[in-house]
């Protein structure tokens, strides 16, 4: 499952993974939208950018998500501060990568939470 709010992005990313051999489940643009889609889909992965449209960023969305459901999250961020992996609250099966997002990076991302297999 892709949470970003640039349309772009989401067909870049949808693109990358399913020429990895994954299969994306839907793409979400807010906090709100991106807690009902992992409800409704039940994602195995979920690629989010930390700030989306709308009142919830990516974080807090993650918490909610993963208040109901244990699912890995990589954290997409232009600019990563120091401190947002404690001000999540939760660190198992969660990374975080840079935006532009470095192709080979977030394959080996992926590669790694899923256990290498698409």
């Amino acid at each position: 499952m892709i949470v970003e709010d640039e349309a772009l992005g989401v067909l870049g990313l949808l693109d990358m993974i399913e020429t990895w051999g994954y299969e994306g489940c839907g793409s979400a643009y807010s906090g709100e939208t991106a807690i009902r889609l992992a409800d409704d889909s039940g994602p195995d992965l979920i690629i989010m950018d930390v700030r989306i449209k709308g009142d919830m960023n990516g974080l807090e969305a993650a918490r909610r998500i993963r208040a109901k459901k244990f699912v890995p999250i990589i954290f997409l961020s232009g600019y990563l501060r120091e401190g947002v992996r404690e001000e999540l609250g939760f660190s198992e099966a969660v990374e975080f990568l840079n935006k532009p997002v470095d192709h080979d990076a977030l394959k080996e991302t992926i590669e790694k939470i899923m256990g290498g297999a698409a």
